[in-house]
Order: structure tokens, then C-alpha cells, then sequence
């Protein structure tokens, strides 16, 4: 079985309003990450009409931390939405915190995630299993049980 044929569509923009600062002050600092959409040969998804590939979402309102790049929710969601639809299928092979993940869930996309650092492997499957019962991570770290079960 050879490697999977994917293709690239278009580079978007994530613009960080709240992003750091170049700390040692002899240039400035980086408001912005690339994003780059790819996907598989054939028709590709853009759910987003004519609308430019710009997304402003603060970088701080990340709800787990420890991952040095983590993104925010919000972000992945509308990324998810706007890329797929219910029940694509989603590769993300830098997983990190699983937040590529937690979006597909919350949108009814399967997803396949790779992460090759065993410490952020785990935090990956513990966020998403508190995700499929309906918790966030935060509260199921907390002991909080889910009141009204979502599936």
C-alpha cells in the first residue's frame, strides 16, 4: 500500500491578536501562523462560499495547557467546519494536545491523530475520552461527573 495522494489547496492565515512578543526586542514578534490546507486527491470542501482564509482567534483562550503550540478551540472548530463534513474523514499527524480532535467530535467527523511524544499521546487520549462523555478535560481532571450524558 503506497502513501496516501494529498494535495495542496491554499495556505490561510490564524492571526493572533494576543500573540508573544519577541522578547529580546530587536524585532518584532509573530502575530500569525500559517496554515496550511491540503487534501486528498479530488474534490476538495470549502463550506466557507467566498470568503478569505483569515482567522482571528487569541491564542490564550486555549482551555489545556502544557503543549508548547496548542490551539485554540475555537480555531480548530471552525477550521473543521469550514474544511469537512459530517462523518469526512480527518488526518491530523502532529495531534499534540488533541484539540484537531475535540473539534471533529463536537462536529460528527471521525479523525485519525498521530502524535510521536508519548506525553502529549496521553494528554491526547485522556482529552478526548472526557470529550466523548460529554466533559472537558479541566473538569474531568477535577473529578466532575457529567450530569446529563450527550449520547
Amino acid at each position: 500500500m503506497g502513501a496516501p495522494d494529498f494535495g495542496y489547496r491554499r495556505t490561510c492565515v490564524w492571526i493572533k491578536p494576543d500573540g508573544m512578543p519577541q522578547l529580546t526586542g530587536d524585532r518584532p514578534g509573530m502575530g500569525y501562523e500559517s496554515i496550511v490546507a491540503m487534501h486528498r486527491k479530488g474534490r476538495s470542501r470549502w463550506n466557507g462560499g467566498g470568503r478569505v482564509g483569515v482567522f482571528i482567534h487569541n491564542k490564550r483562550h486555549a482551555e489545556v495547557d502544557g503543549h508548547p503550540t496548542i490551539k485554540p478551540l475555537e480555531l480548530m472548530l471552525e477550521l473543521v467546519e469550514l474544511f469537512t463534513d459530517p462523518d469526512d474523514l480527518i488526518l491530523d499527524p502532529f495531534a499534540g494536545s488533541g484539540t484537531t480532535g475535540v473539534a471533529a467530535l463536537r462536529l460528527g467527523r471521525r479523525c485519525i491523530l498521530i502524535e510521536k511524544d508519548p506525553k502529549y499521546a496521553a494528554l491526547c487520549r485522556e482529552r478526548l475520552a472526557a470529550e466523548e462523555v460529554g466533559s472537558t478535560l479541566h473538569a474531568a481532571r477535577a473529578g466532575q461527573t457529567v450530569l446529563f450524558a450527550t449520547k
